[in-house]
């Protein structure tokens, strides 16, 4: 009987021990290992002294696009940084090169990219003015063939990413923040002109917080939805919360703002899938940290609670989370350190940690970002150690989509501006953050909370019956 007490004593505890978890407000989040199946290895296809913030623009020929800022291979680190490309035709990347480079000898960085229909490669960009270029996709390797840049911002500085999307009736729309005056600005390229509207603030932020790490989607109906971070003045730093306003006449006018996440939190990104759900990824500051994902379904009106996607203990603001959808609606996250999960409507996988499909010993990582190619295909690509660049891919459970040749079109050369070294640069600094393995932090895809409370107290359950037979067994014999 004693024996008895002690079981019965032990499977109460094992229930205590899990009311915490039933009573939490987020999903019970098991940790699991997870195999890296599917992935191609890790290709290093570009190193540097100093590579920053990557961006990822696929086109309907199948084509990836990569574009990121930094300085050129033997460059000198007293000059301004430049934006460096590389395409992947399926089989093999194109040579870096340097296609655009600041005006005046000055700097260019935080490249914002996508391509239309037509086949032309949009990039924005800060030289710290916001600047827009473009290219023939077929043909962008050639610094030659880029326009001249066009000054589109009305004179502001940019100091943060800016967020780019193209409308259903093909406008080209830019949000922007201006950290001077602690706006949110909205500018766009009409399909039929080609005329660059002049910039209107759409938001306006108390005199003592700055706006920044603005972000932008378009749904079907061409509905804008915009997020944004706030910061005290002068620093930018804590964050006070993400933001959300859309607009439903393109851009001309704009819903008051909501708060999506509040103060320690920011850097959101936000990815409208086909059936126009809204999902929202954001960081939590260094002391809170994790990744948590929120989504509406009708427009932006209301939105979800917040989800988990990576726990705590797992990096702070590190960069704008890596997020795409594809066309059966899944969704998929990148985050710091390289990790990896996906959403199929319930709930995230597990974890995986893509920088074991190497060999080699990986520096940190931030700002690691990805992108659907081909419909079907999932491309990663992120840097370590601000130095090395880095890329994988796997096929995913979505349609193919036929490849379209490019137009026959001869690029018309433009006058490229030339790199003149200046003797005091301004160069971007980052201290790599105190970021926690999270190897043994993989969290599986149980969010029921009474069969995670089964899988817990089953082996106790098992026990006392098991004591339970031998005693009766022993009271017969």
């Amino acid at each position: 009987m004693k024996l008895l007490r002690l079981c019965a004593c032990g499977l109460v505890l094992v229930l205590l021990g899990q009311i915490p978890l039933i009573n939490n407000n987020e999903p019970v989040r098991a940790i699991a290992q997870t195999a890296l199946e599917g992935w191609a290895p890790l290709t290093l296809i570009y190193t540097s002294s100093y590579i920053d913030r990557p961006v990822l623009a696929p086109d309907l020929s199948g084509a990836l696009h990569v574009l990121w800022w930094g300085q050129i291979p033997d460059q000198g680190a007293d000059t301004p940084p430049v934006i460096m490309y590389m395409r992947w035709d399926g089989k093999q990347w194109t040579e870096p090169t340097d296609v655009i480079v600041g005006l005046g000898g000055g700097q260019a960085k935080l490249p914002e990219a996508l391509v239309d229909a037509s086949g032309t490669l949009h990039v924005v960009w800060a030289g710290p003015q916001l600047f827009y270029s473009t290219a023939p996709a077929w043909a962008a390797e050639d610094p030659h063939n880029w326009s001249a840049p066009r000054e589109i911002g009305n004179g502001q500085t940019i100091l943060t990413p800016d967020g780019m999307a193209m409308a259903p009736d093909g406008s080209l729309h830019v949000v922007f923040a201006v950290g001077s005056s602690g706006e949110i600005h909205h500018t766009a390229l009409t399909a039929d002109n080609q005329n660059w509207a002049l910039p209107q603030s759409i938001y306006l932020a108390p005199s003592n917080r700055t706006t920044l790490f603005s972000r932008l989607a378009i749904d079907s109906h061409g509905n804008l939805h915009a997020v944004w971070t706030e910061a005290p003045r002068p620093d930018g730093y804590p964050p006070l919360g993400v933001l959300y306003s859309r607009s439903t006449d393109g851009g001309l006018n704009w819903s008051q703002a909501v708060e999506l996440a509040g103060a320690g939190y920011g850097e959101g990104t936000i990815v409208v899938a086909p059936d126009d759900t809204l999902h929202l990824v954001y960081n939590g500051q260094a002391g809170i940290e994790g990744r948590y994902h929120r989504f509406s379904t009708d427009g932006g009106l209301t939105w979800s609670d917040r989800v988990p996607v990576m726990p705590p203990d797992t990096g702070g603001l590190t960069g704008h989370p890596g997020l795409v959808t594809d066309t059966r609606n899944a969704l998929y996250f990148l985050g710091n350190e390289a990790t990896f999960s996906e959403w199929h409507g319930r709930n995230w996988s597990p974890l995986q940690d893509l920088r074991a499909l190497t060999s080699e010993q990986l520096d940190y990582i931030e700002q690691a970002t990805l992108t659907v190619v081909g419909g079907n295909q999932l491309h990663v690509v992120f840097w370590d150690g601000r130095e090395r660049l880095w890329h994988t891919w796997r096929t995913i459970d979505a349609p193919a989509l036929a490849p379209l040749p490019y137009p026959t079109v001869t690029p018309t050369p433009t006058s490229v501006p030339t790199q003149t070294p200046t003797p005091d640069p301004v160069l971007p600094t980052t201290t790599p953050l105190a970021i926690a393995a999270i190897a043994e932090l993989q969290p599986s895809d149980i969010d029921d909370p009474f069969t995670a409370l089964l899988i817990s107290i089953g082996p106790g359950i098992l026990l006392v019956i098991g004591v339970l037979l031998i005693s009766l067994f022993r009271r017969r014999a």
